[in-house]
C-alpha cells in the first residue's frame, strides 16, 4: 500500500469512527392503536375533538397520508411491522402459526445494540405462542393490558425506571377495537341521544360476523333467533348503524386521552428531546360502508389505509405531510436508519428517513395486503402503487382495478378501461404470491388460547 493510499484509508476510518460516535442515541416509543383507521383522527380529516393529543403530536411530527398495512387483521400485520417482512415471507397468517426461528425482529436488533426493551400489549394475538415477544426484556400481555387504562400506568413506571438508558418501548391497546366499549363519558359522546336496538350492545367480532353474513361453523355456532333478530333490526336502522360508528369513534377519543398522558410524562422526564415516537395502527375498520362492519375479509382502504405519524428529534423536514405511499414494513428500517444501525438482510421494507428529512421525491412503493375469507386463509389480496389498486378475491372470477385518485371510495372497477395497468399489477401480485413457502412454524391452539380468543370477542 502506498503512503497516499494509507493516508486515505486512515482518513476514511477516522471519518467512520466520528460518524459512529455521533450516531444519535435516540430512545424509541412505538405505539400501536389496534383497528384505528386513519380518517377518524383530526389530523387525517376526522372529528377534531376525537383526537386532540394525536393531532397535537402530528403538528410536531411527519404525517404519512397513505400508509398501507400488510394485512387486514392484527397477527400478520404486527408480524410484518416487527420483522419488516411481507406476509408471504414471515408466514404468520393463521393463529395456528408462529414466527419461524430464523426471523429477526426490530426488538432483537435494538436489544443487541444495548437497548432496554419492553412491550405492554393486548391479548389475544400478542400471546407468547406467536413469537412476537422475541427481543423484549419485559413483555406484559394479559387482561389488564387490553386497554391503556391498565397498560399505561405500567408503561409510565417502566419509562421512569429506564429513563437513563437507551430504550425501546412498544405500547399497544385494543381500546379502539371491537367491542367498542369505551367507558363513560366517552361511550356516548358522539351520539348521546341514541336509544335504538344497538343501545347496550358491545359489538363483538362475533356480532360483526353475523352482521356481515360471514359466520362460518369453524368460527362459532349459529346465533339464537333472538340474537339474529336484533342484528336484523340494527342492520335495517340507519340511526343504529350511525351509533355503532359513533361508539367506534369513542374508542379513538378514549385511547387519545391516554396518549396525552404519555406525551406529558415524556416531557416531564425530559425524554421528548431524544426519543423517536411513532404512532400507527395495524389495520382500520369498515363502519357501515358497503353494508359491512369490522375488518375481516376486506382489503378496502377503510381497512388497509392506516395512520402513520413519525417524529425523529432534530429532523428538519420540508413539510409536515408525505403524500407518497408507504408501508408498515418500512417502519422498522426507518427507526434503525435514524439510529444509525444497519437493517438485517432479511428486512424487506425500506427506510423512510429521506422522506422524513424532506429529501423528497421518493417513488411510491408497491404495497401488498392480504386478508382471509370464510373457511379459508389468505384468499383475498390487494396490490397498489399509490394511485392504482388491484384486488384479487378468489371468490370472484376476475381481479378488480380501482383508480384511487378519481375514486377514493373504491366504488368502480376500471380494469376494462385500463387493461395494461390491470395486467401490470396482476403480474406483480402473481409474482408475490409465487414466492417460496413462508418460514413460520406451528403453534397449536390449546384451551387457554381459545379462551383468550373468546375473551377478546373472536369466539362466542
Amino acid at each position: 500500500m502506498t503512503r497516499a493510499a494509507g493516508a486515505a484509508l486512515l482518513a476514511a476510518l477516522l471519518l467512520a469512527a466520528r460518524a459512529a460516535a455521533a450516531a444519535p442515541p435516540y430512545n424509541v416509543v412505538l405505539i400501536g392503536l389496534d383497528a384505528a383507521r386513519a380518517d377518524r383522527f383530526g389530523c387525517y380529516g376526522g372529528p377534531l375533538k376525537a383526537s386532540p393529543a394525536v393531532d397535537a403530536f402530528a403538528k410536531t411530527a411527519v404525517v404519512f397520508d397513505r400508509a398501507v398495512s400488510q394485512a387486514s387483521w392484527t397477527l400478520p400485520s404486527f408480524a410484518s411491522l416487527f420483522t419488516a417482512e411481507d406476509t408471504q415471507t414471515h408466514g404468520l397468517t393463521d393463529p395456528s402459526r408462529r414466527l419461524g426461528p430464523g426471523t429477526r425482529t426490530l426488538a432483537q436488533v435494538l436489544r443487541a445494540r444495548g437497548f432496554a426493551t419492553a412491550a405492554f400489549a393486548s391479548p389475544p394475538f400478542f400471546d407468547r405462542r406467536y413469537g412476537l415477544d422475541r427481543g423484549f426484556d419485559d413483555y406484559v400481555v394479559g387482561p389488564r393490558t387490553r386497554s391503556f387504562a391498565g397498560s399505561m400506568p405500567l408503561a409510565l413506571a417502566w419509562l421512569a425506571k429506564h429513563r437513563k438508558k437507551r430504550f425501546f418501548l412498544f405500547l399497544h391497546s385494543n381500546d379502539v377495537h371491537a367491542p367498542y366499549d369505551a367507558p363513560p363519558p366517552y361511550r356516548d359522546e358522539f351520539d348521546p341521544g341514541y336509544a335504538g336496538p344497538a343501545k347496550g350492545l358491545d359489538p363483538s367480532v362475533y356480532f360483526f360476523m353475523v352482521y356481515d353474513g360471514e359466520l362460518t361453523p369453524d368460527f362459532g355456532p349459529p346465533p339464537s333467533a333472538a340474537y339474529a333478530a336484533r342484528v336484523e333490526r340494527i342492520r335495517a336502522d340507519p340511526a343504529s348503524r350511525a351509533y355503532l360508528a359513533a361508539r367506534y369513534q369513542a374508542g379513538i377519543a378514549y385511547a387519545d386521552h391516554f396518549l396525552g398522558r404519555l406525551w406529558s410524562r415524556l416531557r416531564a422526564l425530559g425524554l421528548d428531546r431524544d426519543t423517536i415516537v411513532v404512532v400507527l395502527s395495524d389495520h382500520g375498520e369498515e363502519l357501515g360502508e358497503r353494508g359491512r362492519f369490522g375488518h375481516n375479509y376486506a382489503v378496502w382502504d377503510d381497512v388497509t389505509r392506516v395512520p402513520l405519524i413519525v417524529r425523529v428529534p432534530g429532523l428538519k423536514t420540508a413539510g409536515p405531510r408525505v403524500a407518497a405511499q408507504v408501508r408498515l414494513i418500512d417502519v422498522a428500517p426507518t427507526i434503525l436508519d435514524a439510529e444509525g444501525i444497519p437493517a438485517p438482510a432479511g428486512f424487506e421494507g425500506g427506510s423512510l428517513l429521506p422522506l422524513l428529512e424532506g429529501r423528497g421525491g421518493a417513488p411510491s412503493r408497491l404495497a401488498f395486503t392480504s386478508s382471509d375469507v370464510p373457511g379459508r386463509r389468505q384468499a383475498l389480496f390487494a396490490v397498489g402503487d399509490g394511485r392504482w389498486k388491484l384486488v384479487r378475491d378468489e371468490r370472484r372470477p376476475a381481479p378488480a382495478l380501482y383508480d384511487l385518485k378519481d375514486d377514493p371510495g373504491e366504488t368502480r372497477d376500471v380494469s376494462a378501461a385500463h387493461p395494461k395497468t390491470a395486467a401490470r399489477l396482476e403480474r406483480d401480485l402473481s409474482a408475490w404470491l409465487a414466492r417460496p413457502a413462508p418460514a413460520s412454524a406451528g403453534a397449536p391452539q390449546d384451551r387457554a388460547a381459545r379462551e383468550a380468543l373468546k375473551a377478546a370477542g373472536y369466539l362466542p
